[in-house]
């Protein structure tokens, strides 16, 4: 018999917003905002109230019985790449120096755009106020070649100057040197290709000197003293332009009036059904999942909202504004963190791919029909226009079914996976496979197997458990906290998953922010049994396999 260390989980961060403004195209506008366990043995007889829960349980399962059928993902090869790129305006640029080429594609494939470069240092007789490098410039693309879904190569047919480069001439006391623009260089010729890399292609297919001109800018995240934190999601959530032979890329903003970015969960969970899928023209939508009797609900909602939102200096004004967007029913006891709340919020939970978010929980909907919910909030506004988009992410829980309904103790934990993308395909939570049915409260170690967990079961004892602190002469005076972990007589088991991509969600990621890991990262966190492994509770299906896994927080 084994006593564990608890482990103290310190919360704190500090967060420095930095603000990059950019001309032309510019950088899409993010505006900031910003269980412990418990087991129980099962119970041989039902009370009451276990009757009148099963009851309650019994009324929200008749809700998940009909499914409406899900809308086939429109197939890569039915796009149509012009249309697509219409609406974006695509951007070359460094986040530093005054330098740009902007560049915007129609529907017939026809595109304008401009370069410049103002270097104000640069004066002589009749200009003093510096030297501006420009080319305006008007084009066509006639036809694209697929690469592989979602990457095409374009074919450039025309490029005309509106002034042949090498031309000067000095113009309100500033010299204009007109070039060609930079980042187009050898596509007109057929020397570098040019290819386009549309929303909800893989990041990873961008090589690693491409995306140096993109992730710094969109997809890092900025903790004070522990510097950036980059976050790339797994595929774009906007087109990229890359010329393929020096490795430029543009990014993009979207320049339309329609949201075309979607917030999903990385992990979609087995046992969940899908309630609600609706999508609109506008590119806002409201998907809802549950389990069986509604007690784990997922909701995923995007909207357009009136008037503007600092997320950051006033997150409760923004989180009550979607909130409305998304119930139509009371909600009490609101409690909002944003992401500059000192020494209360985790890295996990202060954004997503580049854009800050919001962190609240509080309860909706009143009497037996309450739910306890977290969720977080996002905004992205269209740099062109007044109008601003929300996306919130909540988790709905039946707290009467904590301890008996294993979804419940995953609901934090849930949040910390979100992605942005560029498709609708993935807006749905629910998953394949069996649901999980039990939880178990495990110290795992590192494994030999790529297929499986290496743990032993761990006992959780209160203060008031006292038969079990008689049974494994616990020390009344240890109960620091209310409880004392034991591991029993049991030896190391494997724990098959349920699946190669089983997520297991972690507590203390190196770097403070990315708790979703896999079995091969996963190992090396947890070090070996020499190390002492590390708390995990494995969330079971009905064959023993793991669906998910998440380190629990022990205070």
């Amino acid at each position: 018999m084994k006593v564990l260390k608890k482990r103290i989980l310190v919360l704190g961060m500090i967060l420095v917003l930095v603000m990059t403004n950019l001309s032309g195209c510019g950088l899409l506008s993010k505006v900031l905002g910003g269980g412990s366990k418990q087991t129980e043995e099962e119970k041989e007889e039902k009370t009451k109230d276990t009757k009148k829960k099963k009851k309650k349980k019994d009324k929200k399962k008749k809700d998940t019985e009909e499914e409406p059928e899900k809308e086939e993902a429109k197939q890569p090869e039915e796009i149509d790449v012009f249309e697509e790129m219409s609406g974006w305006c695509f951007c070359f640029c460094s986040g530093a120096g005054a330098w740009e080429t902007s560049l915007r594609v129609e529907s017939d494939g026809s595109f304008t755009g401009m370069y410049y470069d103002a270097n104000m240092g640069e004066t002589g007789p009749g200009y003093d106020d510096g030297t501006m490098y420009q080319c305006e410039f008007t084009g066509t693309f006639d036809s694209y070649e697929e690469v592989e879904p979602y990457i095409y190569t374009l074919h450039m047919s025309d490029l005309s100057f509106k002034n042949e480069p090498g031309e000067e001439e000095i113009i309100d006391n500033t010299l204009y040197i007109y070039t060609e623009p930079y980042g187009l260089e050898g596509v007109m010729d057929g020397t570098n290709d040019l290819q386009v890399y549309l929303a909800g292609a893989p990041t990873d297919a961008l090589s690693e000197e491409a995306m140096t001109w993109i992730e710094p800018m969109h997809f890092s995240l900025y903790f004070g003293e522990d510097g950036y934190v980059n976050d790339v999601p797994e595929e774009l959530p906007f087109p990229v332009l890359c010329n393929m032979g020096p490795e430029e890329a543009f990014f993009s903003d979207n320049v339309t009036y329609e949201n075309k970015t979607y917030l999903v969960n990385k992990v979609q969970l087995p046992g969940l059904h899908p309630l609600t899928e609706e999508l609109h023209e506008d590119g806002t939508y409201l998907y809802e999942d549950a389990n069986d009797g509604a007690t784990f609900i997922v909701r995923s909602a995007c909207f357009e909202l009136d008037g503007t939102y600092d997320i950051r200096q006033k997150a409760e004004d923004f989180v009550r504004a979607c909130l409305a967007q998304v119930y139509d029913r009371p909600v009490t006891d609101l409690y909002v963190t944003a992401p500059n709340d000192l020494y209360s919020l985790q890295y996990s939970m202060a954004g997503t791919n580049g854009i800050y978010s919001d962190f609240a929980y509080w309860t909706s909907g009143s009497g037996e029909d309450a739910m306890s919910c977290q969720g977080r909030f996002y905004l992205s506004s269209n740099y062109e226009s007044d109008y601003q988009f929300g996306y919130a992410y909540i988790i709905e829980t039946d707290e009467d079914y904590r301890g008996e309904d294993p979804y419940i103790g995953l609901g934090y934990d849930y949040l910390t996976s979100l992605t942005f993308t560029g498709r609708p395909d993935k807006l749905s939570a629910s998953g394949k496979g069996k649901p999980a049915v039990e939880q178990v409260l495990t110290s795992a170690v590192s494994s030999d197997r790529k297929d499986a967990i290496y743990a032993k079961e761990v006992i959780w004892v209160t203060e008031d458990d006292t038969d079990l602190i008689e049974k494994y002469d616990l020390d009344p005076d240890e109960f620091y906290d209310d409880y004392q972990l034991v591991e029993d007589a049991y030896d190391y088991a494997y724990y098959d998953l349920a699946d190669d991509d089983t997520p297991i969600y972690v507590e203390f990621p190196e770097d403070g922010f990315h708790k979703l890991m896999h079995l091969k990262e996963y190992n090396d966190y947890t070090g070996s049994d020499d190390e002492g492994g590390r708390l995990l509770d494995l969330y079971l299906n009905e064959d023993g396999e793991v669906v998910f896994a998440s380190e629990p927080y022990t205070p």
